[in-house]
């Protein structure tokens, strides 16, 4: 029998199956319970920044130098924003990234009202997928498909995403 693993471990863990190296990232509270987990896995180095922007950049140059995927830690809400420009770059030049922020809410509102172009116009970003592994199935279907949140109230997030779940994140 498997091993039952925290989410936090399960990250970790998939990156060093992966072979990632570096996580490039300025990290916030949300990024408090991975940091403090990093002394376990001295495979993976910590490139901190000053700004989450910066972060992107480097993740999106070593990716590009290296050919492997990057991996960036972006805090929620102004952390995914500030790097939301850099991540277009990446994009439209087929840079192989990883990017991740917390929060469901904060995030799928970020990249639905920040992200434009150079001149201003809205790049129609639709976030369309909630990846999860398989120990948080049941919590993805409640937050795409209750009609009620919790609390009773009407569940704004019903029908906005697509679950996956993906076993090695286990």
């Amino acid at each position: 029998m498997s091993q039952m693993m925290t989410g936090k471990q399960a990250l970790l863990e998939m990156l060093k199956a992966e072979g990632v190296e570096y996580i490039f990232g300025n990290p916030g509270t949300s990024e408090g319970p991975i940091i403090d987990l990093l002394g376990d896995y001295p495979e993976l180095r910590y490139i901190l920044t000053l700004q989450e922007s910066v972060a992107v950049g480097m993740g999106e140059a070593y990716a590009r130098a290296t050919g492997t995927v990057s991996f960036v830690s972006l805090h929620v809400d102004s952390g995914l924003a500030n790097g939301i420009a850099l991540m277009l770059d990446a994009l439209n030049t087929g840079t192989p990234m990883v990017v991740t922020s917390a929060n469901y809410d904060a995030a799928r509102e970020q990249m639905l009202s920040t992200p434009r172009d150079r001149g201003g116009a809205p790049l129609g970003i639709k976030p369309n997928k909630l990846i999860v592994p398989p120990s948080l199935e049941a919590e993805g279907l409640e937050l795409l498909n209750a009609e009620r949140a919790a609390n009773g109230a009407t569940n704004i997030w019903r029908g906005t995403a697509e679950l996956v779940v993906v076993p090695w994140l286990a």
